[in-house]
């Protein structure tokens, strides 16, 4: 396993994150992913078994902080390393006034988008480093640039976390660490329905062809430190 990339993906079990693990699913690498959906996560290794991969289910739900702790201590283990980490986990509450949001609801959406990310980058920082070439890749999205009205803690949580990860890659200029962010701009995704159930998804981007696009840029070394690659 030492001669093998390892690859972990948060969220991996739908859209995006799902379509990526299919991209990278080669010999090349191994495949850590991590989501709360069990049966979508053993299809998903069914499927990369199939393209000649190999990969490794992680049964967790982010918002179990405690529990993203142990993974780390587990991965260091069994793989001593991590050498490239992407984040794709995010829920999108409801879209309400700011005065009729469920606050239970609001706490799990801040607690998932931006709360579980900074306890990624404490668990794994430290492995990531043990790499010779670590690379840190979480999504954004236009919610972070504006305040835009009714999306309240979606569209908070997304300030907060390139704000974040901003600071995460200000604190690693002289570190091996990568740091990048990656916009997938308007995709046909589970997120994206909730929120706009009545939109033509003939219009928008597949997750499929967004995925192609942010490996063909990974495997150019087309991210830079510090900066927001977008889909195109």
């Amino acid at each position: 396993m030492q001669d093998k990339k390892i690859v972990l993906i948060f969220g991996a079990a739908n859209g995006l994150g799902r379509n990526i693990a299919l991209e990278l699913a080669n010999s090349d690498n191994h495949l850590i992913i991590v989501d709360k959906d069990l049966k979508k996560l053993e299809s998903l290794d069914d499927q990369i078994g199939e393209k000649g991969g190999s990969s490794t289910i992680v049964h967790l739900d982010l918002i179990d902080f405690p529990k993203i702790f142990e993974l780390a201590s587990v991965i260091y283990q069994k793989f001593a390393k991590v050498d490239l980490l992407i984040s794709c986990a995010a829920m999108l509450g409801e879209i309400a006034p700011l005065d009729h949001f469920d606050t239970k609801i609001w706490g799990k959406v801040i607690d998932t988008n931006l709360n579980a990310n900074a306890h990624i980058i404490k668990a794994f920082t430290p492995i990531l480093k043990l790499s010779s070439a670590p690379e840190v890749i979480f999504t954004t999205c236009s919610a972070s640039e504006e305040a835009r009205a009714y999306w309240g803690a979606y569209s908070v949580s997304k300030v907060a976390l390139k704000n974040l990860i901003q600071i995460y890659a200000a604190e690693n200029q002289t570190s091996n660490l990568k740091i990048a962010m990656f916009d997938p701009g308007v995709m046909d995704t589970k997120i994206r329905y909730q929120a706009m159930p009545n939109e033509d998804k003939t219009k928008i981007t597949s997750a499929e062809n967004v995925a192609e696009f942010f490996v063909q840029k990974l495997t150019k070394d087309s991210f830079r430190h510090g900066d927001i690659l977008e889909y195109e």
